[in-house]
Protein backbone atom coordinates (compact mmCIF):
# COMPACT_ATOMS: atom_id res chain seq x y z
CA UNK A 1 0.00 0.00 0.00
CA UNK A 2 2.68 2.41 0.89
CA UNK A 3 5.54 3.80 -1.95
CA UNK A 4 8.69 5.22 -1.71
CA UNK A 5 9.44 7.49 1.20
CA UNK A 6 6.17 6.29 3.03
CA UNK A 7 3.83 7.00 1.17
CA UNK A 8 0.84 6.07 -0.07
CA UNK A 9 0.27 5.68 -3.93
CA UNK A 10 -2.46 6.98 -5.86
CA UNK A 11 -3.70 3.61 -6.86
CA UNK A 12 -3.49 2.25 -3.04
CA UNK A 13 -5.38 5.41 -2.44
CA UNK A 14 -8.35 4.64 -4.80
CA UNK A 15 -8.33 0.79 -4.17
CA UNK A 16 -8.88 1.69 -0.51
CA UNK A 17 -11.81 4.20 -1.34
CA UNK A 18 -13.06 1.61 -3.86
CA UNK A 19 -13.26 -1.20 -1.19
CA UNK A 20 -14.81 1.31 1.51
CA UNK A 21 -17.43 2.17 -1.07
CA UNK A 22 -17.95 -1.46 -1.86
CA UNK A 23 -18.21 -2.19 1.72
CA UNK A 24 -20.85 0.42 2.55
CA UNK A 25 -22.89 -1.19 -0.59
CA UNK A 26 -22.28 -4.90 0.73
CA UNK A 27 -23.62 -3.93 4.05
CA UNK A 28 -26.69 -1.68 2.14
CA UNK A 29 -27.65 -4.86 -0.45
CA UNK A 30 -27.60 -7.00 3.09
CA UNK A 31 -29.37 -5.02 5.19
CA UNK A 32 -32.01 -4.73 1.96
CA UNK A 33 -32.19 -8.46 1.86
CA UNK A 34 -32.64 -9.69 5.69
CA UNK A 35 -34.31 -6.30 7.17
CA UNK A 36 -37.50 -7.16 6.16
CA UNK A 37 -37.16 -11.11 7.08
CA UNK A 38 -35.90 -10.18 10.54
CA UNK A 39 -38.56 -7.50 10.99
CA UNK A 40 -41.09 -10.26 10.62
CA UNK A 41 -38.87 -12.57 13.29
CA UNK A 42 -39.08 -9.45 15.93
CA UNK A 43 -35.31 -7.99 15.50
CA UNK A 44 -34.05 -5.25 14.08
CA UNK A 45 -30.76 -5.23 12.02
CA UNK A 46 -28.15 -2.87 13.81
CA UNK A 47 -25.00 -3.19 11.55
CA UNK A 48 -23.75 -5.30 9.07
CA UNK A 49 -19.96 -6.96 9.24
CA UNK A 50 -17.99 -8.24 6.70
CA UNK A 51 -14.56 -9.99 8.22
CA UNK A 52 -12.07 -10.88 5.36
CA UNK A 53 -9.22 -11.79 7.86
CA UNK A 54 -8.78 -15.44 7.19
CA UNK A 55 -9.08 -17.58 4.22
CA UNK A 56 -13.12 -17.90 4.56
CA UNK A 57 -15.31 -14.75 4.42
CA UNK A 58 -17.58 -13.81 7.46
CA UNK A 59 -20.71 -12.13 7.48
CA UNK A 60 -21.73 -10.71 10.99
CA UNK A 61 -24.99 -9.61 11.68
CA UNK A 62 -25.87 -7.19 14.32
CA UNK A 63 -29.36 -7.78 15.85
CA UNK A 64 -31.72 -6.48 18.79
CA UNK A 65 -34.27 -7.65 19.98
CA UNK A 66 -36.66 -5.80 22.57
CA UNK A 67 -36.55 -8.64 24.69
CA UNK A 68 -32.82 -9.15 24.26
CA UNK A 69 -30.98 -11.50 22.07
CA UNK A 70 -30.55 -15.12 22.54
CA UNK A 71 -28.86 -18.07 21.65
CA UNK A 72 -31.95 -19.82 19.86
CA UNK A 73 -32.57 -16.18 18.53
CA UNK A 74 -29.17 -15.96 16.37
CA UNK A 75 -29.48 -19.30 15.16
CA UNK A 76 -33.21 -18.42 13.96
CA UNK A 77 -31.30 -15.37 12.11
CA UNK A 78 -29.31 -17.37 11.03
CA UNK A 79 -31.36 -20.46 9.31
CA UNK A 80 -33.87 -17.91 7.92
CA UNK A 81 -31.47 -15.49 6.44
CA UNK A 82 -28.66 -18.02 4.98
CA UNK A 83 -31.29 -19.08 2.32
CA UNK A 84 -31.37 -15.66 1.09
CA UNK A 85 -28.00 -14.64 1.21
CA UNK A 86 -26.95 -17.84 -0.87
CA UNK A 87 -29.48 -17.18 -3.30
CA UNK A 88 -28.30 -13.75 -4.30
CA UNK A 89 -24.50 -14.66 -3.75
CA UNK A 90 -22.99 -11.62 -2.94
CA UNK A 91 -19.85 -13.43 -1.97
CA UNK A 92 -18.81 -15.74 -4.98
CA UNK A 93 -16.81 -18.05 -2.69
CA UNK A 94 -17.21 -19.71 0.97
CA UNK A 95 -18.26 -18.18 3.42
CA UNK A 96 -19.56 -18.48 6.91
CA UNK A 97 -22.55 -16.42 8.45
CA UNK A 98 -22.16 -15.11 12.50
CA UNK A 99 -25.16 -13.22 14.16
CA UNK A 100 -25.01 -11.47 17.40
CA UNK A 101 -26.29 -9.00 19.82
CA UNK A 102 -23.90 -6.20 19.68
CA UNK A 103 -23.76 -6.03 23.39
CA UNK A 104 -24.18 -3.24 25.88
CA UNK A 105 -21.44 -0.98 24.47
CA UNK A 106 -22.53 -0.98 20.59
CA UNK A 107 -22.34 1.52 18.89
CA UNK A 108 -25.32 3.83 18.29
CA UNK A 109 -26.11 4.05 14.39
CA UNK A 110 -28.99 3.72 13.63
CA UNK A 111 -31.92 6.32 14.01
CA UNK A 112 -34.06 3.62 16.25
CA UNK A 113 -30.13 3.03 18.58
CA UNK A 114 -30.63 6.71 19.47
CA UNK A 115 -34.58 6.77 20.17
CA UNK A 116 -33.33 3.65 22.65
CA UNK A 117 -31.13 5.64 24.00
CA UNK A 118 -32.91 8.76 24.84
CA UNK A 119 -32.54 10.33 27.77
CA UNK A 120 -28.56 8.28 28.52
CA UNK A 121 -25.84 10.13 28.71
CA UNK A 122 -23.68 9.45 25.26
CA UNK A 123 -20.56 9.54 24.15
CA UNK A 124 -19.35 10.87 20.10
CA UNK A 125 -17.28 11.49 17.93
CA UNK A 126 -17.90 14.04 14.93
CA UNK A 127 -16.24 14.94 11.92
CA UNK A 128 -15.96 18.41 12.45
CA UNK A 129 -14.88 20.34 9.99
CA UNK A 130 -13.21 19.99 6.34
CA UNK A 131 -9.81 19.78 7.61
CA UNK A 132 -11.07 16.07 9.41
CA UNK A 133 -10.33 16.74 12.95
CA UNK A 134 -12.09 14.79 14.99
CA UNK A 135 -14.70 16.42 17.82
CA UNK A 136 -15.43 14.87 21.05
CA UNK A 137 -18.71 15.68 22.65
CA UNK A 138 -21.08 13.80 25.29
CA UNK A 139 -24.17 14.56 26.83
CA UNK A 140 -27.72 13.72 27.75
CA UNK A 141 -30.20 12.79 24.70
CA UNK A 142 -32.68 14.95 24.74
CA UNK A 143 -34.09 14.62 21.06
CA UNK A 144 -34.03 12.80 17.82
CA UNK A 145 -35.30 13.52 14.27
CA UNK A 146 -34.59 11.30 11.03
CA UNK A 147 -31.69 14.17 10.36
CA UNK A 148 -30.39 15.55 13.69
CA UNK A 149 -30.46 14.75 17.40
CA UNK A 150 -30.39 17.33 20.57
CA UNK A 151 -27.54 16.41 23.13
CA UNK A 152 -27.10 18.63 26.26
CA UNK A 153 -23.76 18.88 28.02
CA UNK A 154 -23.09 18.73 31.82
CA UNK A 155 -22.28 22.61 31.19
CA UNK A 156 -25.87 23.28 30.17
CA UNK A 157 -25.67 23.99 26.98
CA UNK A 158 -26.94 22.31 24.16
CA UNK A 159 -26.15 21.14 20.69
CA UNK A 160 -28.04 19.82 17.45
CA UNK A 161 -26.10 18.00 16.08
CA UNK A 162 -26.44 15.96 12.40
CA UNK A 163 -26.27 12.43 12.31
CA UNK A 164 -24.46 12.40 8.87
CA UNK A 165 -21.56 14.30 11.45
CA UNK A 166 -21.10 11.78 13.75
CA UNK A 167 -18.55 9.36 13.05
CA UNK A 168 -19.04 7.09 15.93
CA UNK A 169 -21.85 7.26 19.10
CA UNK A 170 -21.95 4.80 21.97
CA UNK A 171 -23.73 4.82 25.44
CA UNK A 172 -21.62 5.76 28.49
CA UNK A 173 -21.81 3.26 30.48
CA UNK A 174 -22.14 4.10 34.46
CA UNK A 175 -21.86 1.51 37.56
Amino acid sequence: MESGAGFPTLFSLLEVGFLLENMNQFGASVSDLVSPLLEELGFELVDVELDNSGSEKTIRLLIHGSQGVTLDDCQQVIENTRPILDVYGLIKQSWNLEVASPGLDRPIVTEADFRRNLGRTIEMRLQSNLEGKIKKVNGVLKRVNSKKIMLQHSSGEVFQINISQIERATAKLSW
